[in-house]
């Protein structure tokens, strides 16, 4: 905390001006409920909560508990950081040392690393077998009609319940699918491999993932209200656990507390947190590991460092993190982070490279919640920029591909349905067609495309990014952080 008055000021003026920057937000988007902690210097700067946490109006809280989801997969990585620093395990052993019979199909069983898991680089293209899961073992006691539909027809598919690990393992040797190639070799993002992870924790530490996060991530770093825990059934006794909101057609909306449920997944995003303990998370990441100078993270550095590369206007997945650059100001940066999202949640966290511990996380209990330009204002305030600076992460389109035919095709991937993209060559111009219409695609240079999305802060656009085969036609195309493979 800064401790001069000039400083003190400074400081407050930001605040003040995150504050109604927040305020209007939430209101435009109406979202229902929302909490924010702020860290820098090794000190909480700003927490609030804004909005309620169930349907009857109960006012939001700081302490408020919120499923984080895919945030959980850096605390999980984080976990088996602490192992390596001990000797325990190494981010570069061979996945089947801990996991036995574990394979890629057709692939050696030592070429799958824990580090190709870690970064979604398995070389295993999106699947189905975390909907399954989700299909078979959260309850839905007031599903629409239109819901039952699509949980009978996923039901109808699956080949697994995807109770257990082993159904994972089996899948990942034997299942209905193609490698997209060696591991290492792409980068497509897979819950399967995180359920995989958590497991390799499981026996590197020889006690469950949910003992090692509790002695080496949230008790060394004080997080008294952070517990890995599938249903909230244990989350809820620490109380203050929000409910999860659904918005309903006339945009009003409801909530319940039918958490999503996927056994195998626990490190994959079943951690529920709040937005103070979070942030402390990602201040101790920022740091290293060191909080107050004392190390509680050890081998917290090598979740995001020099083996990961930061190349302009690129995003790198590290360990459970991601690095963006982020423009703010006219200045460069890097900011590195995770998301998450399930059913009522909608979470953002982490933190500035290389800042005096400038971290922060924004929670929602909204699924859909756009919350990403909550914790981009938030980023740009604490620089000493306007709160509306935006991210950047692709070059400013301004040429045309030379030959556009080449990445026009139907491409597939397995993890939801009817999830194909269907790219199209209409009057020169690459277009992506979905139910909602067509959305014109950018070039950007290389092989990457922009889809512009009218109406959408710029930097919630997909990014695409298409792989060519050998006579120069595109193969796959990975759009967001999943890769789509060409089948017409």
């Amino acid at each position: 905390m800064p401790q001069t008055g000039a400083l003190s000021d400074t400081l407050s003026k930001k605040i003040k001006g995150l504050q109604q920057f927040f305020i209007d937000y939430i209101e435009k988007e109406k979202l229902p409920g929302v909490t924010v902690a702020v860290r820098q210097g090794g000190e909480l700067v700003w927490e609030q909560a804004f909005g309620v946490r169930d349907d009857r109006g109960t006012p939001m809280t700081t302490d408020t508990i919120f499923g984080i989801a895919s945030m959980s997969k850096g605390v999980t990585c984080a976990a088996l950081a602490a192992l390596e620093a001990e000797g325990r395990a190494s981010f570069m052993d061979p996945a089947v040392k801990y996991i036995p019979g574990l394979r890629v199909k057709n692939m050696p069983p030592e070429s799958l690393l824990l580090h190709h898991l870690a970064t979604h680089s398995s070389g295993v293209p999106p699947l189905p077998l975390l909907a399954w899961s989700l299909t078979f073992h959260t309850p839905e006691p007031d599903a629409t009609p239109e819901r039952v539909e699509t949980l009978d027809k996923r039901r109808q598919e699956a080949t697994s319940k995807v109770a257990t690990l082993q159904d994972i393992v089996d899948y990942f040797r034997d299942g209905d699918y193609q490698p997209l190639g060696l591991p290492g070799m792409y980068n497509s993002y897979s819950n399967d491999s995180f359920a995989l992870l958590s497991a390799a924790v499981d026996r590197a530490a020889g006690k469950p993932l949910e003992d090692v996060l509790s002695e080496k991530v949230f008790g060394p770093l004080g997080m008294t209200r952070s517990i890995l825990d599938l249903d909230a059934t244990e989350a809820a006794k620490l109380g203050t656990l929000t409910e999860l909101f659904n918005k309903k057609d006339d945009g009003g909306f409801t909530s319940d507390t039918a958490w999503d449920v996927a056994p195998p997944y626990r490190g994959a995003g079943w951690i529920k947190s709040t937005a103070g303990d979070m942030a402390r998370f990602y201040e101790a990441l920022c740091y290293g590991g060191k909080v107050g100078g004392r190390e509680v993270l050890p081998g917290a550095g090598t979740l995001y460092g020099a083996k990961f590369p930061e190349l302009p206007y690129d995003t790198s997945y590290c360990y459970g993190l991601m690095k963006h650059p982020f423009r703010a100001g006219g200045k460069d940066y890097r900011i590195v982070e995770h998301a998450g999202g399930l059913h009522g949640v909608a979470t953002k966290g982490g933190f500035v490279k290389g800042s005096d511990g400038i971290s922060a996380a924004v929670l929602c209990n909204w699924e859909d919640a756009p919350i990403s330009p909550l914790l981009a204002a938030v980023f740009s305030a604490m620089l000493g920029y306007s709160p509306d600076s935006s991210y950047y992460f692709w070059p400013e389109p301004d040429s045309a591909p030379v030959e556009p035919g080449v990445y026009a095709g139907r491409y597939h991937q397995d993890e939801r349905f009817a999830d194909d993209a269907v790219i199209e060559l209409r009057d020169g111009q690459l277009v992506s067609v979905c139910e909602a219409g067509a959305k014109r695609l950018l070039f950007c240079g290389t092989t990457k495309f922009a889809a512009e999305e009218p109406g959408k802060i710029r930097d919630r656009w997909d990014l695409y990014q298409f792989f060519m085969d050998e006579s120069g036609a595109a193969k796959r195309v990975r759009i967001g952080s999943r890769i789509y493979t060409r089948v017409g």
